[in-house]
């Protein structure tokens, strides 16, 4: 998020607050920039508890939101390596003055 988008976020909840609604992350701030227009604010089908300012308060998220851009970054497949604690990390690859271990140094190099 760009600074200026969280600026205008804490905007909106410095005039909005204290928030008396359910909005969230996803549902709001994320699918306006997605969104073409404010449609979706009318599906409450997702909140668990709607309140009379709901439809309000999700209509303001929408303009405030809406012109932000999303970008996403995508990874190369990669290898997941589970090290187990950092104890565990520690004890398998030094010996007790903290020096690596033989068995590390094949596997890490020097």
């Amino acid at each position: 998020m760009s600074w200026s988008a969280a600026e205008k976020i804490l905007s909106f909840y410095d005039v909005n607050q204290p928030i008396q609604c359910e909005i969230d992350a996803y549902g709001d701030f994320l699918k306006a920039p997605a969104a073409s227009t404010d449609e979706y604010v009318y599906d409450t089908g997702n909140v668990v508890h709607s309140t009379p300012l709901l439809v309000q308060t999700r209509k303001a998220v929408y303009n405030v939101c809406k012109y932000f851009s999303l970008r996403a970054l995508v990874f190369n497949d990669g290898n997941f390596l589970h090290f187990g604690t950092t104890k565990e990390y520690i004890e398998y690859t030094t010996d007790l003055s903290g020096r690596l271990l033989s068995k590390s140094k094949e596997i890490f190099g020097d």
